[in-house]
């Protein structure tokens, strides 16, 4: 996604090429997808690109819209789950030596 996001200028700076941005994150979410009325399952990534731009702009921004949903729902779970598990976590309860437990002492 993000190398058909970016070109290198002369000095080797990336630059981000803002037109590319929807059309690569399409792409790179819909590699291996699939189903059962749109199976694209295995074709190449140059493939499902020019199957996307021939999507017409209302069926593009749903798709869009869609992933981007899905990135919100994510980044959300992955913040509820920090969320409940902050704190100190319970450690394993230690065994006892078996040089203390037969009475003798370790120095």
């Amino acid at each position: 996604m993000y190398s058909r996001q970016y070109t290198y200028t002369d000095d080797g700076k990336p630059r981000l090429i803002f037109e590319q941005v929807g059309l690569a994150t399409v792409t790179a979410y819909l590699v291996d997808w699939s189903a059962p009325e749109f199976s694209i399952r295995g074709a190449g990534v140059d493939v499902i690109e020019a199957a996307v731009k021939q999507l017409d702009g209302d069926d593009f921004d749903e798709i869009k819209a869609a992933i981007d949903a899905h990135v919100q729902a994510m980044a959300d779970e992955r913040a509820a789950e920090k969320k409940t598990a902050a704190g100190a976590s319970a450690s394993s309860a230690t065994s006892l030596s078996l040089v203390g437990a037969a009475g003798a002492t370790s120095g």
